[in-house]
């Protein structure tokens, strides 16, 4: 799991953070005004989606989801990521 040092940035920069799929960071399930209250749902909530297939994808886990900064920078793709081995999940 990504931790908050992770997702700090320059003042203003990033103005909220989303809750991503692992493995498709084009997935966004939610978005959230600050780092502590999407970690807060992903820990809290989530896992109740899970349980209850909320989700259309069955595949997914609890494990399946991070919190990263929202709006994600366009220049970089999520197969740019991988290509290059770097996850920020």
């Amino acid at each position: 799991m990504t931790t908050q040092d992770e997702v700090k940035h320059t003042p203003g920069s990033w103005t909220s953070h989303g809750i991503y799929e692992k493995e498709n960071h084009f997935a966004l399930h939610g978005i959230f005004d600050s780092f502590e209250r999407a970690e807060r749902h992903l820990k809290e909530v989530i896992p109740g989606y899970v349980e209850k297939s909320y989700f259309m994808d069955k595949t997914l886990t609890a494990d399946s989801f991070c919190v990263l900064p929202y709006p994600r920078p366009k220049a970089v793709s999520s197969r740019v990521i991988q290509r290059k081995g770097v996850i920020p999940c």
